[in-house]
């Protein structure tokens, strides 16, 4: 049990990380929507799934 929280404590934290680093690194574009390229997506929609795994096992 404790190996388990652990290791979503870790993965909480490493996509709060990956937001960090998506949110420093984006380039203001023009258009409304910020997150242009495909790779920012696929670590965006990481991040959010790691996010809610979280959340859901903490529930």
């Amino acid at each position: 049990m404790a190996f388990e929280q652990m290791f979503f404590f870790i993965l909480f934290r490493l996509s709060l990380f990956l937001f960090y680093l998506l949110i420093k690194t984006e380039k203001r574009p023009k258009s409304s929507f910020p997150f242009r390229s495909l790779s920012q997506k696929i670590l965006l929609s990481a991040a959010a799934d790691a996010i809610s795994v979280c959340v859901f096992r903490a529930v």
